[in-house]
């Protein structure tokens, strides 16, 4: 029994460093950022989502490749 708590401390510690470490290299990379109202910003569109802005009569007929 005193086998497994001694596990479950190490396991415990090593969840809580990784964790921690997956947090200090998401917040290095990401930043949030805040918008007001009229301010201009760019979107970008990915192509598969482009179909929602133009949209074709006929699916059908468009050019697959």
């Amino acid at each position: 029994m005193s086998n497994r708590d001694k596990n479950l401390i190490k396991l415990k510690k090593i969840y809580s460093k990784s964790s921690s470490t997956n947090k200090a290299c998401y917040d290095s990379k990401n930043n949030e950022k805040d918008f007001f109202f009229g301010d201009w910003v760019y979107l970008r569109l990915q192509p598969y989502r482009k179909l929602l802005v133009f949209i074709k009569s006929n699916f059908k007929l468009s050019a697959r490749y």
